[in-house]
């Protein structure tokens, strides 16, 4: 054996001194000891291709006193993302007799190269800033007890391209915090840190069915100089800045779990479809959808005053759940109680869209009139009201004429009344005449004069909401119309939304005999209610009738 006689440097006495101090002050500062064992990590793949968006929009409808609500929910395509969530269960123990406050928690993928594993990212969070992502990606580090990593042993980390959010859940106070708060374990206390880490588009990293593995570490201070007999304490180290603040710390040391996974074939597509849901107080609307929809809802509003309405798009999150044993029994060694903690895989959706409808009650139509074939055909209001107001619309060039192919021509108010009222079975023209004071047309003729001379009395008066452009709106009463107008629920379905106008178009071409159908009959039982619409019922009184308060809407 040889003895080095080499001179020692004052900086290895130095250092040497330091080691010893450092020593001397650990065996009378109290120490902290922190173990890892029986924590629990999971995994899900998510991925988002949709956005939902929701909207709601309300409209008045004086003429059924109803306040007509629009809801539109929409889907609409984004760019694919994946994300794969790691969601763990942290049983920190701190069986030492100090103090341990956490400087940094490091949750890493690896994938193994040969027969080693090496990291690919990292989701990082330390005291100082809290959570890395996405304020500090690529800039800062984290710096850890190099021996706890294995099997590269790094000694710092920083987030990539594929790092996300790291959240944290404290069970003992039931809240999400930031590590920047502190989170610090007292002599011989337990905690349960739960965890969140998410990683982005590590299918470009990992193929499906490949095994990787999950490394979670947690650095605190207060270590003392040596490790303890676990096997995943680590050995302590000195002049490591564990939580971010700039200052290099002494009496440091890192704690590890780890957990083999295998990448999932395929991912979970998250929100692909939603409930959609609408409540008036009285009546509930739900419908689950899985594509863009515009919904029609209609809600009574009676009386004056603003109604509010709500619809709500809705979808559940999807999860994961972690779990770690927390007593197990003596005599059998199983597990008796359980610490769980779910994760979100997948985000909820809870959309609300409210809208508004100032309502202020007025009479459902304005002052529209409307007259009788008895009463342009007697010596009556209606008749002066017609013969004062003939030679205002018709003229020789341009004379009053119904029916579009073969058609009725009269000259003057005289004419009109020497034809009203027309009786006979409903049918069509079988040839042009001109002053007729009867026709082959019967009492369908009739009405639909009836029909036009009134039209063209409402348009003279020049307001701007004409007769002619309500419109015939059943509202899906076809059983009704038939019982009490023996009006054809086939023709009600066809014409439901047209115009009074256009209404009177196509029966002065089926009086003509220029189309085939509807029949005469069947158009007759609708053009007679619709001719005396502000009749009163009878009472020539300028009120809507029944027909018209249940039937024509506003334009």
């Amino acid at each position: 054996m040889t003895q080095s006689n080499a001179p020692v440097s004052m900086r290895q006495r130095l250092l040497a001194a330091n080691a010893q101090r450092r020593l001397r002050q650990a065996a009378t500062i109290p120490q902290a000891s922190l173990s890892l064992d029986d924590s629990s990590m999971s995994i899900c793949l998510a991925r988002e291709e949709f956005e939902w968006s929701l909207d709601k929009r309300g409209q008045y409808d004086a003429s059924t006193q109803q306040i007509c609500w629009t809801v539109s929910a929409a889907k609409t395509p984004v760019p694919a993302t994946h994300h794969l969530v790691v969601g763990g269960l942290l049983k920190i123990r701190n069986s030492g007799a100090g103090p341990a406050t956490v400087g940094n928690i490091v949750v890493t993928v690896q994938k193994k190269f040969g027969p080693k594993w090496r990291q690919i990212t990292s989701d990082i969070a330390d005291k100082t800033v809290g959570d890395f992502f996405p304020a500090h990606v690529g800039t800062r580090s984290a710096y850890i007890c190099p021996q706890a990593d294995n099997p590269e042993g790094l000694a710092s980390f920083k987030e990539n391209s594929y790092s996300g959010p790291l959240e944290f859940f404290d069970d003992d106070s039931n809240s999400v915090f930031s590590l920047a708060n502190g989170y610090t374990l007292q002599p011989l206390q337990t905690r349960f840190l739960g965890f969140r880490a998410e990683f982005r588009e590590l299918q470009a990293l990992l193929a499906p069915n490949e095994q990787f593995r999950v490394q979670a570490i947690v650095t605190f201070g207060n270590a003392g100089a040596r490790g303890n007999s676990s096997a995943t304490s680590g050995a302590v180290c000195h002049g490591i800045d564990h939580d971010g603040d700039g200052t290099a710390d002494n009496n440091i040391r890192s704690v590890p779990i780890r957990q083999t996974f295998i990448y999932p074939t395929a991912a979970t597509l998250c929100n692909d479809s939603v409930l959609l849901q609408d409540s008036d107080g009285s009546t509930n609307y739900e419908q689950v959808l899985s594509d863009s929809a515009e919904v029609l809802l209609k809600t009574p509003a009676p009386s004056a005053g603003v109604y509010t309405d709500c619809a709500a798009l809705t979808a559940p999150a999807t999860s994961v759940l972690v779990s770690v044993c927390t007593a197990v029994d003596a005599l059998t060694g199983s597990c008796v109680a359980w610490k769980s903690f779910t994760v979100q895989c997948c985000p909820p959706i809870d959309l609300l869209a409210c809208a508004e409808v100032l309502v202020e009650v007025e009479p459902p139509f304005p002052s529209f009139c409307s007259y009788s074939q008895g009463g342009f055909g007697g010596p009556g209001g209606p008749y002066q009201l017609l013969a004062a107001a003939f030679p205002q619309i018709w003229s020789v060039s341009n004379p009053l004429q119904v029916g579009i192919g073969n058609y009725m021509q009269f000259n003057s108010a005289p004419a009109v009344q020497a034809y009203l009222p027309a009786g006979g079975p409903p049918s069509a023209l079988t040839a042009t005449l001109i002053n007729p004071t009867s026709s082959s047309s019967g009492v369908f003729g009739g009405q639909v004069l009836t029909l036009k001379i009134n039209l063209a009395l409402d348009d003279l008066q020049g307001a701007q909401a004409r007769i002619g452009e309500l419109t015939f709106c059943p509202r899906g009463q076809f059983a009704q119309l038939l019982a009490d107008y023996e009006i054809s629920p086939s023709l009600a379905a066809q014409l439901d939304g047209w115009t009074v106008r256009q209404i009177l178009d196509l029966a002065e071409r089926v009086l003509g005999g220029s189309v085939p159908s509807p029949s005469a009959a069947d158009l007759n039982a609708l053009v007679e209610p619709l001719a005396v619409a502000f009749h009163g019922d009878g009472q020539e009184d300028c009120t809507p009738s029944l027909f018209a308060a249940g039937y024509l809407c506003n334009p």
